[in-house]
C-alpha cells in the first residue's frame, strides 16, 4: 500500500487538468517575423516612412495604394547611409543610420523597402537598389548628414 500512494500522487499531479504535457514548441526560424495584424500598431515614428514607400510602390505598379498591405515593419540601425542596400561603385557616409525595414505586399509579391528617419528610402531588390520606377535616388548621401 505504501508503494501505491506515491505512484497514485505522481499520476494525479502529472495528469491533472490544466497541466500541459506537450513538448514546448520550437522557436521560429531565425529572421522569421509575424506580419502585423489590424490591431498591431506601427512602430513610433514610422508612419511617414510607411506612407512614402506605399506611395512609391503604388506609382511604380500603377495601382491604388489601398491594394498595398504592410507585411512587416521593423526598426533597424543601418551601418551606413546606404540604408543596407548599397549601389555598386557608390560611396556612402559611414554613419549609423536609424530607420525601418518595411515589407509591402501586393497580392503574392513582396517588396522590401529600407528607410531612414529623415524621409529617404530605397526599394531593395537582391541587396541592391531597384533601378526602375519612380524611386528617389540618393545622389550624394553626404549632403544629408
Amino acid at each position: 500500500m505504501k508503494r501505491i500512494v506515491p505512484l497514485l500522487l505522481f499520476t494525479l499531479t502529472t495528469c491533472a487538468p490544466g497541466t500541459d504535457q506537450t513538448a514546448p514548441s520550437s522557436p521560429p526560424p531565425v529572421g522569421a517575423t509575424e506580419a502585423p495584424t489590424a490591431s498591431t500598431a506601427l512602430p513610433a515614428g514610422s508612419e511617414g516612412a510607411v506612407a512614402a514607400v506605399k506611395a512609391d510602390l503604388a506609382a511604380r505598379q500603377t495601382i491604388n495604394g489601398e491594394a498595398i498591405k504592410v507585411a512587416n515593419i521593423e526598426r533597424v540601425e543601418w551601418s551606413d547611409a546606404s540604408l543596407g542596400c548599397p549601389a555598386p561603385d557608390q560611396a556612402y557616409a559611414q554613419v549609423v543610420t536609424p530607420g525601418f525595414r518595411v515589407l509591402l505586399q501586393v497580392h503574392d509579391e513582396v517588396y522590401e523597402y529600407h528607410t531612414d528617419e529623415a524621409g529617404e528610402f530605397v526599394l531593395c531588390q537582391g541587396g541592391r537598389p531597384a533601378t526602375s520606377g519612380s524611386q528617389r535616388e540618393i545622389q550624394n548621401p553626404d549632403d544629408y548628414y
